[in-house]
């Protein structure tokens, strides 16, 4: 992994190749784990966009991404679904409030 600027880093899929995701969000559970949130904004077949979340230790010199385990999985899709609930508000109340 390498960070190319704020907000975005380099990854690279299986057969190598290089990809470009966005950290949308990074949070922390009661537990202390650390995770972000990324998306490479492409969409599923329902048309909805794909975003994944990533375990990471802070100030890791390695920068490694952990997948989520599945004992962690209920508590981050938890909190995932309550930030983007939250964003969303957010983002509605907007366009009615210009």
């Amino acid at each position: 992994m390498d960070v190319v600027e704020e907000g975005a880093i380099d990854l690279y899929d299986q057969n190598g190749n290089t990809v470009r995701v966005e950290i949308l969000f990074t949070f922390e559970t009661d537990t202390g784990n650390h995770y972000m949130v990324l998306s490479d904004h492409s969409v599923n077949e329902d048309g909805i966009p794909r975003a994944f979340p990533m375990r990471y230790i802070p100030n890791d010199p390695d920068g490694c991404l952990m997948p989520v385990a599945d004992e962690e999985w209920d508590q981050v899709a938890e909190i995932y679904q309550m930030i983007f609930d939250q964003i969303r508000a957010e983002s509605e109340e907007g366009e009615t409030n210009p």
